[in-house]
């Protein structure tokens, strides 16, 4: 009887090896993986089930692996958390900046919240980065579609990219109604960072409560490229370095050739949480390039009727300040871009910008909405003529902007030929 239960035993054993091997760490060894909703194959073996099949992999995955994902709807997952006894997280150092790990995903490709309130978490507790992660559709949670947590001192998200992958929150500003998410992207400290769309442009859409991307104290490179978004609570980007959170942002963070149409919609702001690329106290060591932008608004009638009695709909395209914060900006580069609000729509100037240690506008196109208010505003003032930011230092001029509505200009209104203002003001002939 004894003989019997021990080869029993075995054997239940031997029939339980697949599934048990993704409860532990192995080591980082696979070249080729891949998964679908349920299973994960390593480096050709069999397919064996995994109860989290992205996170199963990457345990896995050497440098310069390929996860490939087959479609259908994965759970989220988390990376870099000192917990690996919990299956949806990832303890791994990651990839190389020469091999980065690929996750790569498709179409029909969906990584959804599965409970959680982060659909994709990353967090420096175990040092990871260089993961690349491409065609992927994802479901914010009621949090965000992607966190990159607070992180020490001295530690950095670093080498993570996004390529063709969406955020498609499904809350509908029109009616009011679908599930909660706060922001697409929260990114705190991060560096050689892409979310940018490379064969077809990405998609950030319906995200109710706040940011698409909200990038606090960077600290390295970062690029938001071909990104088309929309229904937006809050910003497509508002990028910050609060001195109270973390060091002074460095490098140079890059939005470029995005398309934005209606942000800043929320409800629990009022339908005014500001401007659709925000740029507050990033310090002095931070250069920002915003160039080749579309942002727009009021043009979708159903979104119209999303404002406060007596005030017109929408808020703002650009603004550049110190945040009220004891930083202000670097370098900001705004070239190319079209700023176009609906007839009648916007409550603030279109474009502000102040605290720049240096501003340059080139070429841009800031066609105002409500004429009550200023198509381009440098160094603004509140209605008693106080300063509402530090000022820019030097302001200077490239290719002609048009400005279709007025320029403001340290409290006095241009209303009439302002592009000539402007020239008068800033340009090289001052």
């Amino acid at each position: 009887m004894r003989l019997d239960n021990a080869l029993l035993v075995r054997a239940s054993l031997a029939l339980l090896a697949p599934l048990a091997l993704v409860s532990f760490q192995p080591a980082q060894a696979a070249r080729w993986i891949k998964c679908t909703p349920t299973t994960v194959s390593v480096d050709g073996a069999p397919p064996a089930a995994a109860q989290n099949p992205i996170a199963f992999a990457l345990r896995q995955a050497a440098p310069g692996a390929t996860i490939e994902l087959a479609a259908g709807d994965y759970p989220g997952f988390m990376l870099g958390f000192d917990n690996k006894n919990d299956a949806s997280n990832a303890p791994i150092s990651g990839g190389t900046p020469a091999e980065p790990i690929v996750v790569r995903g498709g179409v029909g490709v969906r990584v959804v919240p599965a409970g959680r309130g982060d659909t994709i978490a990353i967090c420096q507790q175990i040092t990871c980065g260089y993961v690349r992660f491409e065609e992927l559709s994802i479901v914010p949670g009621p949090r965000a579609g992607v966190i990159f947590y607070r992180s020490g001192p001295g530690q950095v998200h670093r080498g993570f990219s996004f390529h063709d992958c969406d955020i498609l929150g499904e809350f509908d500003h029109a009616r009011q109604s679908g599930p909660s998410s706060k922001w697409g992207v929260s990114a705190h400290q991060i560096a050689d960072f892409e979310w940018k769309g490379v064969r077809r442009a990405s998609r950030v859409e319906n995200i109710k409560e706040e940011h698409a991307f909200y990038l606090q104290n960077t600290v390295g490179d970062v690029t938001i490229e071909n990104v088309e978004a929309r229904r937006l609570g809050r910003t497509f980007v508002q990028l910050v370095a609060r001195s109270h959170e973390g060091p002074a942002a460095s490098g140079t963070v890059a939005i470029r050739n995005c398309k934005i149409d209606d942000a800043c919609i929320a409800e629990g702001d009022g339908y005014k949480g500001g401007s659709a690329i925000t740029v507050a106290g990033t310090g002095e060591q931070c250069t920002v390039r915003i160039e080749g932008n579309v942002v727009r608004a009021g043009h979708e009638a159903a979104l119209r009727k999303l404002t406060r009695a007596g005030e017109p709909y929408g808020s703002g395209a650009c603004v550049v300040w110190d945040g009220g914060d004891a930083r202000g900006n670097g370098t900001v580069i705004v070239r190319r871009n079209e700023f176009a609000f609906a007839p009648g729509c916007g409550d603030r100037p279109l474009a502000s910008f102040a605290a720049c240690r240096e501003l340059v506008l080139d070429g841009n196109v800031f066609r105002v909405g409500n004429t009550k208010v200023a198509a381009l505003a440098l160094d603004p003032r509140d209605e008693f003529g106080r300063p509402k930011s530090k000022p820019n230092g030097k302001v200077a001029l490239g290719a002609a902007n048009t400005l279709a509505g007025a320029l403001e200009a340290a409290g006095t209104l241009y209303g009439e030929n302002p592009a000539a203002a402007l020239e008068k003001l800033h340009g090289q002939g001052r």
